[in-house]
């Protein structure tokens, strides 16, 4: 790589870049002297994004890597002895430590970075960025920054979380910052915005790309404009529903198609432009077929047809309505809608355009949708083992919910136990100093209370005198999880209800025959029923 010389120190022509694939260079590049700041959301786009920044850098450049939480290990082991800078300093941080190393960044920094133009990637959880407060927050970038342009020196800060020091408006703070991103987990994909971006090819700002993770690196693609020109379609105004959606729904007029089966259906809708599609979904063993035609439907036809799914009984979970709507679906209507609501409904999505981020991969979506295939109570470390590897796939299509419940103190743990039903695969619990912690696969927020509800077999409340809820594993006391078993006297409880895998064997019966009884009357009551 062809370099110059300014003031003594070398610099590389090419700047860093955060190495996303198909992104432009002005919203990743790098420049020296400055301050990038990305707030990612999920632990495991954190390390990916570490790992595939490192591995791009030049073998030459002079790096040094600070992380926190045994981040360093996960981040550094998989990448090639080939890629990257032939050295990189290493600063692990104890988890307790963080916030008051973040404090001391700039002591510490002249301490230990002497060659000019060094790049520093600080990944930090979002509980590090405490002992900063509100107040505090431009002065500790102020100052931060004009080391940085001194001393010719690049820091990127990838933050766990998407709240930071400066949350009521990053925009404020771009007189201290080159750059300010975030990356999260929505419908299925993964987003990345640009909040603002400035480096030596420009200043960029509001801009958002959809990555996905393939082939070891994140891919992007901006999410632009979309052609609208569908919308004025011949078909825009007609209607194509299976017979069985209709239900209740009085005649209707001859832009309304209907068919009886779902693939006859199917066949015809694949040639449409902004139609309407209308299917009948009446149990759950059906909605991964559905998925697939909705999402061949949507890759066949465009942003400009709407697919609806009439649910004919109260058969979809969570994770069934996510499916189908990250599959290409614009909208699902819940059984016992009146066919006035339903018309209604329907009329509203008119003209509507259908932009999720969806993959084309439905297998692998499938997958991630899939339960482990693990209920009931587990050691901690296996309970904190499986949440890992949950969460380690999740692209945000469905919601789990990770709660601690505080077990009454009039309570044994294992009375506690005795009184919960955990039925569904994916629904684990462990136990720790009088605490239950709850992992609800495919629950939404909306949807916990009811949960509780149908899991404990009394009040919840009369279970439990607290109840806490975590948005990530990350956040639970992972060393007390390493270290902990169950109380020995939940050994015995298990609060699976099993599900016969075959009927019961029934005693063998003799068969009966009738035998005929003759009973006499007499005319007085008396003698049948008794005197009062």
């Amino acid at each position: 790589m062809s370099k110059k010389t300014t003031e003594g120190w070398e610099s590389h022509l090419e700047y860093p870049t955060l190495a996303f694939r198909k992104l432009p260079r002005e919203h990743t590049a790098l420049d020296q002297g400055c301050l990038y700041w990305l707030a990612i959301e999920q632990e495991s786009d954190i390390r990916r994004l570490a790992r595939q920044f490192l591995a791009a850098l030049p073998s030459t450049q002079s790096t040094t890597l600070i992380a926190a939480n045994g981040m360093l290990d996960a981040i550094l082991e998989p990448i090639p002895s080939d890629k990257g800078p032939n050295r990189l300093r290493l600063f692990d941080i104890a988890l307790d430590a963080a916030p008051l190393a973040v404090r001391h960044l700039l002591i510490e920094l002249k301490r230990c970075i002497k060659t000019k133009g060094s790049l520093v990637l600080m990944v930090l959880p979002e509980s590090a960025w405490s002992a900063i407060e509100d107040d505090e927050a431009a002065s500790w970038l102020r100052q931060l920054s004009r080391w940085l342009h001194k001393s010719h020196c690049t820091l990127v800060i990838m933050n766990h979380g998407l709240s930071t020091i400066f949350d009521q408006d990053p925009v404020r703070m771009n007189a201290y910052m080159a750059g300010f991103a975030t990356m999260q987990r929505q419908q299925g994909s993964i987003t990345y915005q640009v909040q603002f971006w400035r480096n030596s090819l420009g200043v960029s700002a509001a801009r958002t790309y959809q990555l996905e993770w393939h082939k070891q690196s994140f891919v992007g693609r901006e999410l632009g404009l979309l052609d609208k020109s569908a919308l004025h379609a011949p078909d825009h105004d007609q209607f194509l529903i299976q017979r069985s959606a209709l239900q209740d729904i009085p005649s209707l007029s001859a832009r309304w198609l209907v068919f009886e089966q779902a693939e006859t259906l199917f066949n015809r809708a694949l040639n449409a432009k902004a139609a309407t599609v209308v299917l009948a979904v009446n149990e759950n063993r059906q909605v991964e077929s559905l998925a697939r035609m909705a999402r061949r439907l949507r890759n066949a036809c465009g942003s400009a047809i709407k697919i609806v799914v009439r649910e004919l009984n109260a058969c979809l979970r969570h994770r069934d309505q996510q499916l189908l709507l990250v599959s290409g679906a614009n909208l699902i209507i819940p059984a016992r809608t009146p066919g006035e609501h339903f018309l209604m409904l329907i009329n509203s999505i008119q003209g509507q355009l259908w932009f999720r981020p969806a993959s084309d991969d439905m297998e692998a979506l499938m997958a991630r949708l899939q339960p482990p295939q693990v209920r009931g109570l587990l050691q901690p470390s296996e309970f904190l083992a499986t949440l890992d590897q949950v969460y380690e796939t999740a692209s945000g299509d469905i919601s789990h919910q990770l709660v601690e419940l505080q077990i009454s103190s009039s309570l044994k743990p294992a009375q506690c136990l005795g009184q919960l039903s955990i039925r569904r695969f994916g629904d684990i619990a462990t136990m720790i100093d009088g605490k239950l912690y709850l992992f609800l696969f495919a629950c939404s927020a909306e949807g916990l209370e009811a949960a509780l509800g149908n899991i404990c077999k009394l009040p919840w409340t009369s279970l439990f005198s607290q109840r806490q809820l975590f948005q990530h594993p990350e956040q639970l006391p992972r060393e007390i999880f390493a270290h902990s078993e169950l109380p020995e006297e939940t050994a015995e409880a298990d609060p699976v209800e099993h599900e016969l895998d075959s009927p019961l064997e029934q005693p063998a019966r003799t068969d009966l025959s009738p035998r005929r009884i003759t009973l006499k009357l007499n005319e007085s009551h008396d003698d049948v029923f008794g005197t009062a």
